[in-house]
């Protein structure tokens, strides 16, 4: 009974995965070229445009074409592109491409940080840090600073040297301090 079950649901996925090309193959060839009938090519070129959509929002971003970065690098975050994430991140917390946005940009900072990236990590605690899309908690943005510095980030330990410094979150302790300037190098 469950062979029977798993088999009729792999048919399913199998025709429904078959019409999903064949409208995609319609789309691009109606806009592409005459005469293309999903042949090899039309799987090449496909996909080399979904492959090449970082590249495309890199360029356009150093050309200062922000809305189009944007647009592009959310399209890849959205489908779990971690690479797109942070400059996406970055992008909304500065207004590029769009509005301000500091509680989408704290969004694709918390999976980065939650998945061990230690800028996502950095934008965590600067969010906490500055209360940015998120509400102010410098036991926070200390907890997030220390695992980007213990992954090496200089920003994150001249951060946390500051906040040891001002006494956020923590003692004031001008000792420790020092140490954190020091591992920033």
């Amino acid at each position: 009974m469950l062979k029977k079950l798993l088999l009729g649901a792999g048919c399913v996925v199998a025709v429904v995965a078959f019409i999903g090309w064949e409208v995609t193959v319609a789309i691009h060839d109606r806009t592409a070229r005459a005469f293309h009938t999903g042949n090899l090519y039309t799987f090449l070129d496909l996909f080399s445009r979904f492959a090449d959509t970082g590249n495309r929002a890199k360029a356009a971003y150093q050309k200062g074409d922000y809305q189009t970065a944007r647009r592009l690098y959310q399209g890849m975050a959205d489908r779990g592109n971690t690479s797109a994430m942070l400059p996406l991140a970055v992008m909304c917390a500065k207004g590029q491409g769009g509005p301000v946005d500091n509680v989408e940009a704290v969004k694709w900072f918390r999976v980065l940080a939650d998945g061990g990236n230690r800028e996502g990590q950095y934008g965590m605690g600067l969010s906490y840090d500055t209360g940015s899309g998120i509400a102010q908690d410098y036991k926070e943005a200390l907890h997030w600073y220390r695992k980007s510095a213990q992954q090496g980030s200089p920003a994150a330990c001249v951060n946390l040297g500051a906040m040891y410094v001002e006494g956020h979150g923590v003692a004031a302790d001008r000792i420790e301090a020092q140490k954190w300037f020091i591992l920033a190098g």
